[in-house]
């Protein structure tokens, strides 16, 4: 007869359990536009402190003291797909934001960006290109 209560069980699972192939990240994910969005927003940041090496050959407590994370929240531009999901982020106080969309609407007026295929549709469609550029150079190397 074996374990039938097992089988009957598994069934049960299988109706009340759904598997999200796309899940959603609710602190950065907004809702889908249909467009490449950038949101300028407070998020919040980890910072791990070093560890003292010094401290640890001195101290005989057991167990050892705990190294926390410092949070922190910081201002920065959350990158959305067209699908609304969350993609990277970048620090607008530093000058690397402002100089892409300085060069990105300096090359638009100039009509650099009609030799482009496809052209880029927005600032925001830009910077995802960017992105999406550098997770290919980081996963090739």
């Amino acid at each position: 007869m074996g374990n039938s209560w097992i089988q009957k069980l598994d069934t049960e699972l299988r109706n009340k359990v759904t598997f999200d192939v796309h899940p959603t990240n609710p602190p950065v994910d907004i809702q889908p536009t249909g467009d490449c969005n950038f949101w300028i927003c407070d998020v919040d940041l980890v910072k791990y402190k070093p560890e003292d090496t010094t401290e640890q050959l001195t101290s005989y407590t057991y167990p050892p003291p705990l190294n926390l994370p410092e949070i922190y929240s910081s201002k920065v531009a959350c990158i959305h797909s067209t699908d609304g999901k969350f993609l990277g982020m970048m620090a607008p106080e530093r000058p690397a934001l402002n100089i892409l969309q300085k060069a990105f609407h300096t090359t638009k007026l100039k009509g650099l960006h009609i030799n482009i295929t496809p052209a880029p549709r927005s600032f925001a469609s830009e910077l995802l290109g960017l992105l999406a550029r550098i997770t290919q150079l980081e996963s090739k190397y």
